[in-house]
């Protein structure tokens, strides 16, 4: 049964390190300092930019932190759920911009170790 339980504890948090699943352990074990910028084009064409913290009164209250401030870098564990959810983001800022025609939003992440930034956009037409 010790050998069982010593496996795990040895195991659990090399599965987190060796992929991008979640573990609990890489939860509070590395952080990731990050950065959103929304950019609103209007039918006029020009660009103007939109708060993230604009968008946190309509953000579940356990995402709202991630947005409050989001424009400056800001540090958290995981923003994985962000990532993959930028065209919801998006869609988001479209309503809090009425006059938007189109909203990209960028969200770049600095981790540890990473001597570049990972940069991943998302496009969205507002619906009118």
């Amino acid at each position: 049964m010790h050998h069982a339980a010593a496996a795990f504890v040895v195991l659990l948090p090399l599965a987190g390190i060796a992929g991008d699943a979640g573990t609990a352990f890489t939860m509070y074990a590395t952080s990731v300092r990050y950065r959103l910028e929304i950019v609103a084009t209007g039918d006029d064409g020009r660009r103007h930019f939109v708060a993230p913290t604009s968008l946190a009164t309509r953000m579940s209250p356990s995402a709202a932190p991630f947005f409050a401030g989001a424009d400056n870098i800001r540090r958290t564990y995981d923003v994985r759920k962000i990532r993959v959810r930028l065209p919801d983001v998006a869609r988001v800022a479209c309503a809090v911009d009425g006059a938007a025609r189109r909203v990209e939003v960028t969200l770049e992440e600095h981790s540890a170790g990473s001597a570049e930034p990972r940069i991943t956009r998302a496009e969205v037409t507002c619906a009118k």
